[in-house]
Formats: structure tokens, sequence, C-alpha cells
């Protein structure tokens, strides 16, 4: 059986994909884990026994040891991204601290905010979690990094996956994680989607333009993801996330 680390970015399907993909692996044999903090109470070598793990941990868990698994990761487009992650957060009753600010703020508030855990998770965070994590303090140790030094390196990094997959072609990435992982996948429904979201259609245009301009780097990297995956699958892939 392949072994797997899938990098979970906030809201771009990855939930989705792990039902797609745990099922195939013995439940003791999987780790879920809600970020990095979670797997410094394990060795490398327990690290390295398990078969799936998954979790919203950054790519600084690569540095910290060399995984024999397959890596995998799920972008999707900045601005839809932001847009429900937000409406994620308001609809959730767990004592998070995203959840606690949101549900205190319009949706035009949340992108204006300058609390440092909205700025982390708002603020080109796909690129973030894949040049190094997702907390407030990780992007203060590479402050004096200019932004496209930051976005070089998550390239790089992103370059090394071997299956990037794409939330707004959802068939295509799982098409492409058969192909490349030889795994005959469930093809379950999407989960975690929160159907009383609002369509990006109804959000002002305004507000959309600011999450876009709060997030050059994550536009860009996802417009690199696109290009690899309709590299990799022989259907062409119309923008769909509007």
């Amino acid at each position: 059986m392949i072994k797997v680390v899938f990098l979970h970015i906030p809201k771009t399907a990855g939930t989705s994909m792990m039902k797609n993909m745990a099922g195939h692996y013995e439940e003791s044999r999987c780790l879920f884990s809600s970020g990095l903090a979670d797997l410094a109470y394990l060795t490398d070598a327990e690290l390295a026994g398990f078969d799936y793990i998954h979790g919203h941990f950054g790519y600084r868990l690569f540095r910290r040891l060399n995984l024999p698994h397959r890596k995998v990761t799920t972008l999707r487009h900045p601005v839809d991204r932001v847009v429900s992650l937000y409406h994620y957060h308001r609809s959730v009753d767990e004592p998070q601290q995203m959840a606690w600010l949101t549900k205190r703020l319009t949706l035009e508030e949340f992108i204006d905010s300058d609390h440092a855990v909205i700025r982390a998770n708002v603020d080109n965070g796909q690129t973030w979690q894949l040049f190094h994590d997702i907390p407030p303090f990780c992007r203060a140790q590479y402050r004096h990094w200019r932004g496209r030094d930051i976005l070089a390196q998550a390239k790089e990094n992103l370059a090394g996956f071997d299956v990037v997959c794409i939330q707004e072609h959802f068939a295509e990435s799982l098409d492409t994680l058969e192909e490349r992982l030889g795994l005959p996948l469930n093809r379950r429904a999407r989960a975690n989607v929160n159907a009383h979201r609002p369509r990006l259609t109804d959000v002002p245009q305004r507000i959309l333009d600011k999450i876009a301009d709060r997030n050059p780097l994550d536009m860009e990297l996802y417009e690199t993801a696109v290009v690899r995956l309709r590299s990799l699958t022989a259907r062409a892939l119309q923008p769909s996330f509007a």
C-alpha cells in the first residue's frame, strides 16, 4: 500500500479528498492532525510508521523529517477560499479563536481586520502553508523575506508534491489521484460543504476585489497549480469557482 501524507489547506475540499482516500487504510495506521503541534509528541520513526497522515500542518513538517510518503495537497481559488473560510467559521460551534472573531465581524470587516490570527488565515494563506506554516508566529520568523521570494519557495515546494488537486476541478483531481497513486477511490460526494453560504455572485464586487488584492501570491500559486493539473488530465479545465 502506498503511503500518503496530505497537507490540508483549510477550505480547499481537503476533507472530501480525505474521505475518498483514507478508507483504503486501516484506521490504526492513519494519523489525523489539526496542526504541527499535535505531531510534536511523536518521534520521527513513529510518524514514518503511519500509512496515511492528514492535517492542517505546513511544509515545515517535511523539513523536520524525510517521510517515505507520497505528498498530496489541494488548492482553491483564493477569493472563493476566503469567502468560504469566513462563512465556515461563522457556522461552526467550536471554541476556536477564529470562530469567536469571525462571528463578530461582517465579511468586509473580516477582510479588513488587522488581527494577526485572521491575517494568517486570509492573507496568502495557501502560499504560507506551502512555504512554512499557518500560525502567526511563523510569519514573524520570515518578516524580512520579500513576498516574491516566499512565493518562489512555495512554488518549488509545491513542485515536489506527487499530486496537487484543485477544489474547483474535483472530478479531474480524483482522476489524477487514482492515476498517480494507484488508489481506486470511492468517489464519495463532497464533504464539509456549507450549503448556506452565499454564492460569489451575491458578494459585492468591491469585497471580492479586496480579497484578490490581499492575495497576490495565492492568486499566482493557484494559477501555477491549475496549469499543472491541466497538464496531467485530458479534460479541458474551465474556470468554475464563481
